[in-house]
């Protein structure tokens, strides 16, 4: 049955890449199918059999977001828009962004809510980030070493941990959040979408969905979500491989603005520490 499995996934999966590089959307940029989805064929049987296992895992997972979003999409699930309270007593709608990916692993979400913070702050208005929770403690410091009094709320419940703070006081005018991993947080309405991609890895380690990759959803989808597209880690690329990336966002969406980020180190700092 595992030998029939395998054979089969295999026969899909080659019919699939033909098919997407012979597609005229996909044939500027074939160079980037074609590597990670390389097989080794002279993996053994038991390597095989865990490869196919996740391969079913990934699929199943790509059914349930599928099933997940349709709920959203057609109506059966409302999305909630985050509001405050009003002097006057009445409710007032928070603008909301959302910056987000469609890979695991570092696409630079964090270091730009940071930069999209600043950027606020500097116009005057009141940025609030709203977390699942991993890493908030991290994203706190920051904020505190770079002199930003910024409100950072954490909590499985987004929408619970907001309201529980906001919604019984009076708050300024200039409040905006920025929802952090939310670009596939269904539960909050935004007004804004930020796509941020790993250019250096613009279609994950291997081009599979999780557990056996790193894709969390399919990248034309986040795409056409997205409000701008970030193309991060570009100094980790070359200037022909960025030209093909921004090029397919483009036919993607080419509504759409692209732009490009990187990071530098500022300073280096030695640590103190004790053998005992």
């Amino acid at each position: 049955m595992w030998l029939w499995f395998i054979r089969k996934k295999r026969e899909c999966l080659k019919w699939f890449l033909e098919r997407q590089l012979k597609s005229p959307k996909n044939s500027s940029f074939a160079g980037f199918y074609k590597q990670p989805l390389v097989e080794n064929t002279q993996q053994s049987l038991h390597v095989r059999v865990v490869d196919s296992l996740l391969s079913l895992c990934s699929y199943l997972y790509l059914f349930g977001l599928k099933v997940h979003r349709g709920w959203y999409q057609s109506g059966l699930v409302k999305s909630s828009q985050l509001y405050v309270k009003e002097p006057n007593g009445s409710k007032r709608q928070i603008f909301t962004f959302a910056v987000g990916n469609y890979t695991w692993g570092g696409t630079g979400k964090t270091p730009f809510v940071m930069f999209l913070s600043k950027l606020l702050v500097s116009r005057g208005y009141q940025p609030v980030i709203l977390s699942r929770g991993y890493g908030h403690k991290d994203e706190a410091k920051m904020m505190i070493r770079q002199g930003l009094a910024i409100e950072v709320l954490t909590g499985s419940n987004r929408e619970e941990a907001f309201q529980k703070v906001f919604s019984s006081v009076v708050s300024s005018s200039t409040m905006v959040v920025i929802l952090d991993d939310g670009l596939q947080h269904w539960r909050l309405k935004r007004q804004v979408n930020v796509l941020m991609v790993n250019a250096a890895l613009a279609f994950g380690v291997n081009g599979y969905f999780i557990p056996r990759g790193s894709l969390r959803e399919p990248p034309c989808e986040a795409a056409s979500r997205s409000t701008c597209i970030v193309l991060h880690h570009c100094n980790q690329v070359s200037d022909f491989q960025l030209q093909q990336l921004k090029a397919w966002f483009q036919m993607q969406c080419p509504e759409k603005p692209i732009l490009t980020s990187f990071m530098i180190s500022l300073q280096t700092r030695m640590l103190s520490y004790v053998v005992e």
